[in-house]
């Protein structure tokens, strides 16, 4: 189940590949030139679930990291914790991975109306922990 993202992006992109001859190309990101990026950094909480992710500027880009889930009460075999990767932006708030193993995965943050970054989407809804 931990996986399963990663999964349906690479079915995904071989059906449109092998039956309608489309091949998608990753956003360019801008490494390095990113402007504000400690305005994302922060420690996000899943939606539902005891797990958090932390996010740090570092390179040039975001480095994200799992830094705290408690998985006891849903599993007795919880998951090996997601390695460290880096998100670099390419569109306001739009963010793709850079390496790992979500490279070319994208995400975004969201903004409350005033403008504060409170959510961090991928397929699944990370909410903004308080500093």
């Amino acid at each position: 189940a931990d996986k399963g993202d990663r999964m349906n992006r690479a079915l995904t992109a071989w059906v449109r590949e092998q039956h309608l001859g489309v091949v998608a190309t990753m956003p360019e990101p801008s490494v390095g030139a990113s402007g504000d990026l400690a305005a994302f950094s922060g420690r996000y909480e899943l939606a539902g679930m005891p797990m958090i992710i932390e996010f740090s500027v570092d390179a040039g880009a975001l480095l994200m990291r799992q830094v705290d889930a408690d998985l006891s009460s849903f599993t007795d075999t919880p998951p090996d914790p997601f390695p460290p990767f880096h998100i670099a932006p390419y569109g306001p708030d739009s963010f793709v991975a850079i390496d790992g193993p979500e490279q070319g995965s994208i995400s975004s943050f969201v903004r409350n109306d005033d403008g504060e970054i409170t959510w961090y989407k991928t397929s699944r809804i990370w909410a903004r922990l308080p500093d």
